[in-house]
């Protein structure tokens, strides 16, 4: 099973980077953050057009993004291995998991929600 999370997590993290968000979206001020620094982009294209209190809800989504993005490192580079303990906890999951199929299932529904919370604050601002 932890085969499986391991691929999942890649898959995901490939999802994310394929995001393409162009330089004309951002702010003069942003256009240096890398293409490849895709939830960095998107914080700063939302920065400007959100309040505080949404801002502040897409930060948070992205933290969650960030955190299972650092347990696919850590999965996938020996030399991460020790951060494991600690991004799961970012994930209020425990190390070790007692089972992996339940943590694929918590990680997925966080990433559910996370992403929920970005799409919702998109379509948003894409009514007013």
């Amino acid at each position: 099973m932890k085969s499986i999370l391991t691929g999942a997590l890649a898959a995901l993290a490939d999802v994310l980077k394929s995001m393409q968000i162009p330089d004309d979206l951002l702010a003069a001020t942003d256009r240096q953050i890398p293409q490849d620094q895709t939830l960095t982009r998107l914080l700063a294209l939302l920065k400007p057009q959100l309040d505080a209190v949404d801002y502040q809800s897409c930060e948070r989504a992205v933290g969650v993004l960030r955190a299972i993005n650092q347990v696919r490192t850590a999965f996938q580079h020996s030399g991460a291995a020790r951060d494991l303990p600690v991004a799961l906890a970012k994930l209020a999951l425990s190390y070790p998991p007692p089972n992996w199929g339940d943590t694929w299932d918590c990680i997925r529904g966080k990433t559910v929600a996370a992403l929920g919370v970005l799409r919702d604050t998109m379509r948003r601002l894409g009514d007013s």
